[in-house]
């Protein structure tokens, strides 16, 4: 099974690589796919058994299968939207949107935010104990942080680019707390948003983008290695273990990417399922206000961690695929895929948006959707995709409204005049 694993995936490198095509979500939703398949091009998963102990277990034949569905899935899917792709009409710019009305009022929400949420934070913010560092974090933190990456997104967009590095200062705080993902949604949004630029173009040719993109993603693997010595104020240390050939080989060996492919491995191993009903709650709750009227809902990892990894005293993060085939068997797989194709179709159609906020919105969507889906269960992809979805138009209905508000008063005669003259 390994060799059709290469076969497919170098297939489809291929052909994104050397086909001239504007880069959108289906390159993404492959790229995304082939780093947390990683396992599969060695072979084995890292099955956790205590916080400091994993060990190498041999990839199960059907865990290669869906590895294989999936890549094929988008390869084919790619394909189609190349060849028989009809041009949507894309969305019109808003009333505002090329102002500086929208750099003020993202400016008056990141402040907002800023005002709301720095008084909040205590003194635990500075523990390099996540979960002590995690008891005091104030709510509004993970808005703040993910509204910063929405904005970094306008501003690259509208090339206000003292403005980005405003936001990317805003990101180097989340990090130095102690999360990566929110930095790494900005970053995979920024990514795609200029890629897509370029219009029809061989990716083959943008070599220096990918050596910046692969330095780029190095860098998210392997900070989590020195996260403690960062937060002990030891950077010495922290230099010294991100630099060395040790340090970078365990950035990928004992990667993510390896225990999360661990869960979908025991669980085809152990046959291991979840009742539907934990599938269908978590669709109910992404809803607003479905939990203030009573809907209940369970993550996936209470779930499966306490019966499959029951020593660990950390948290192990979800996987999309284990969680469909758990819940539902191989039709869950193929909804789950069904679902990652949705999203790809949605990022595309936002992506040619001639508005920047929806624009924006796509690639922060297609980040969360089409790349980060692979660690998540249902409640999680899609309760920040809705978040992030809320805080895009919240940001257009306030350009628009603050924007016919200033149009109307500047021109107070003219109008007059008009409705006399009618």
């Amino acid at each position: 099974m390994i060799y059709i694993f290469y076969l497919v995936a170098f297939s489809g490198l291929l052909y994104f690589s050397i086909k001239k095509r504007t880069p959108d979500g289906f390159l993404l939703a492959f790229f995304s796919a082939l780093v947390y398949f990683l396992p599969g091009f060695f072979g084995y998963v890292n099955e956790p058994y205590a916080p400091n102990f994993r060990e190498a277990v041999e990839i199960e034949a059907e865990v290669y299968v869906i590895y294989i569905m999936v890549l094929l899935g988008l390869l084919a899917s790619a394909g189609i939207w190349d060849h028989m792709f009809k041009p949507i009409k894309p969305f019109p710019i808003f009333s505002g949107e090329k102002t500086p009305v929208l750099d003020g009022v993202m400016m008056v929400i990141l402040l907002s935010l800023l005002v709301v949420v720095a008084p909040s934070y205590s003194d635990t913010i500075f523990s390099d104990d996540k979960h002590i560092m995690m008891r005091d974090l104030p709510y509004l933190h993970k808005f703040f942080m993910l509204y910063a990456g929405l904005a970094g997104i306008l501003f690259l967009i509208k090339k206000r680019y003292w403005l980005v590095l405003l936001c990317v200062a805003v990101l180097a705080w989340d990090i130095y707390v102690g999360f990566r993902s929110r930095a790494a949604f900005f970053v995979i949004a920024a990514v795609l948003v200029w890629v897509y630029s370029l219009g029809p173009t061989r990716l083959l040719s943008q070599w220096r983008a990918g050596a910046v993109g692969l330095t780029i993603a190095v860098f998210f693997f392997n900070y989590k290695n020195v996260y403690g010595d960062v937060k002990r104020g030891d950077y010495a240390r922290a230099i010294d273990r991100f630099f060395s050939l040790d340090g970078l080989s365990a950035s990928v060996l004992r990667s993510e990417p390896f225990t999360i492919q661990a869960t979908l491995n025991r669980i085809v191993r152990e046959s291991f399922v979840i009742p539907g009903r934990v599938i269908f709650d978590q669709a109910v709750a992404i809803f607003p206000f479905s939990r203030s009227m009573g809907a209940s809902v369970e993550k996936f990892n209470d779930k499966f961690q306490q019966e499959l990894f029951p020593d660990l005293t950390f948290g192990m993060a979800a996987n999309w695929w284990a969680y469909w085939l758990a819940g539902l068997g191989w039709a869950g797989v193929f909804l789950g895929f069904a679902i990652l194709i949705l999203g790809c179709l949605f990022v595309n159609i936002l992506l040619r948006s001639n508005s920047l906020i929806l624009s924006a919105m796509g690639a922060m969507v297609a980040s969360l959707w089409l790349f980060y889906i692979h660690r998540n269960d249902f409640l999680f992809t899609f309760g920040y995709v809705f978040q992030t979805i809320f805080l895009a138009l919240a940001t257009l209905f306030s350009v628009v409204l603050f924007h016919g508000l200033l149009s109307a008063n500047s021109r107070p005669f003219e109008s007059r005049s008009r409705r006399e003259g009618s």
